[in-house]
């Protein structure tokens, strides 16, 4: 068989990609015996099948919490939207099954809602809703928007008064900067005494 690189062959890659169909009870009767007479006699796929399970009961003892009704409503229509977008865009990817079909069958268990997997759907709504996310075929389906450049407003420099005639080394090289000379602000001109201010005599 022809190895894929990471210890399956392409068998165990279609196996594998049929786990959660099976689990959650949607594998045809011939297909799911098949998987089982598969899993009996292949140790890389028995392995990820015990993960696979492992990882639904750990959810299931997590505090379970409730989430609002809005954040339920909202993931469920976005699911939809991104399951009609995957039918318009033709077959699944290459491991044959989408990833919102992978999220089914933990969230068919018959558990309430848990801690960990409100976090998932928290992760997921934020992913959906704003960060560019990935298609199967590296289309872009999502885009965080670019936040407007605010100005922030610089702190006018102090007047300094200086006696006539006398200018500060930094002045003078700022004038001569790599042979080229510029005639700096008013505000600048004030702060390293190009300028002077007159003051009242006392």
């Amino acid at each position: 068989m022809m190895e894929t690189g990471n210890g399956k062959d392409a068998r165990c890659e279609e196996m594998l990609s049929r786990l959660i169909e099976l689990h959650m009870g949607e594998l045809p009767d011939e297909e799911a015996i098949v998987l089982h007479q598969h899993l009996a006699q292949c140790e890389v796929c028995q392995a990820e099948d015990r993960a696979l399970v492992k990882l639904a009961e750990r959810l299931g003892r997590v505090p379970e919490i409730e989430p609002s009704e809005h954040l339920a409503a909202a993931l469920r229509a976005r699911l939809e939207l991104e399951r009609a977008r995957g039918a318009d865009r033709g077959a699944a990817p290459a491991g044959g099954v989408h990833w919102w079909e992978r999220m089914k069958w933990v969230a068919r268990r018959p558990v309430p809602l848990y801690g960990a997997a409100a976090a998932i759907v928290l992760v997921c709504a934020v992913l959906l809703g704003g960060v560019r996310l990935f298609a199967g075929g590296g289309e872009v389906v999502g885009e965080v928007p670019v936040s407007p450049v605010v100005p922030v407003e610089q702190p006018s420099l102090p007047q300094r008064s200086r006696p006539a005639g006398e200018e500060p080394p930094a002045a003078r090289t700022m004038l001569t900067q790599e042979g080229v000379m510029f005639a700096p602000s008013p505000t600048v001109r004030l702060a390293f005494g190009l300028e002077t201010v007159e003051t009242d005599s006392i």
